[in-house]
């Protein structure tokens, strides 16, 4: 999935994204501005602590309103209303732009009415996670040049090991670490030591999940 349909899946007339890595969220917001500008519609992005504004091209901010005030952007009931790291959430819930998307640092916040994200950074990997907290909707990505693009697993063996094991887990129910092991090794044509290594390195970057001896999707 593309940069456009993934922002198209997961934006709502009232979309919260949260992330404990203000990286995570200055990225996420320069390409939500991109997508949004390219609708023609008004866009202001308020910025009260001049955090993201440094990293916006010029080019961007000859198409969008900049502001530091919150009340200023809500008088204005813009189309798009963005506001990055703000001060003060429940403030912004009386304004009425017709699509308001707020991106902060509480990730486990509940506001009535909203699509609630929280997106991490998958360790070791240029991957993240974006995670639903209304729903069961997960979606893994990595940022490109042209935006975001959703990653359905990984490349080469590490990916065939982990179609091997998403098809096993289909059609068994969750299975042990052993088990897994001596599917990978059979299926891969590799010895037990590197089966287990693969293992791992799946586990590591969160494409399954080990609990207690035995193995699951994410």
């Amino acid at each position: 999935m593309e940069s456009s349909d993934l922002l198209e899946t997961i934006l709502k007339p009232k979309t919260l994204i949260g992330s404990r890595d203000i990286n995570t969220l200055i990225k996420i917001c320069l390409v939500i501005t991109y997508k949004v500008v390219n609708t023609q519609k008004q866009v202001v992005l308020v910025d009260e602590k001049n955090i993201v504004s440094r990293y916006i091209p010029i080019e961007l901010l000859d198409k969008i309103t900049l502001l530091a005030n919150p009340d200023e952007a809500c008088s204005q009931k813009p189309d798009y209303l963005l506001v990055f790291y703000p001060r003060r959430i429940r403030k912004l819930l009386q304004c009425r732009a017709s699509s308001l998307i707020i991106l902060h640092r509480y990730t486990g916040i509940q506001i009535p009415g909203f699509a609630k994200y929280v997106v991490k950074r998958v360790p070791g990997t240029s991957e993240y996670i974006l995670k639903s907290l209304d729903t069961n909707y997960t979606v893994r990505f990595e940022f490109t040049s042209n935006g975001i693009k959703e990653v359905n697993q990984p490349a080469g063996l590490k990916g065939e090991a982990y179609r091997i094991l998403k098809n096993a887990l289909s059609t068994y129910g969750e299975i042990t670490i052993k088990d897994a092991v001596l599917i990978l090794s059979k299926e891969l044509g590799v010895d037990r030591k590197t089966a287990r290594s693969i293992l791992l390195e799946l586990a590591r970057s969160r494409y399954i999940g080990v609990y207690k001896g035995r193995v699951g999707l994410v």
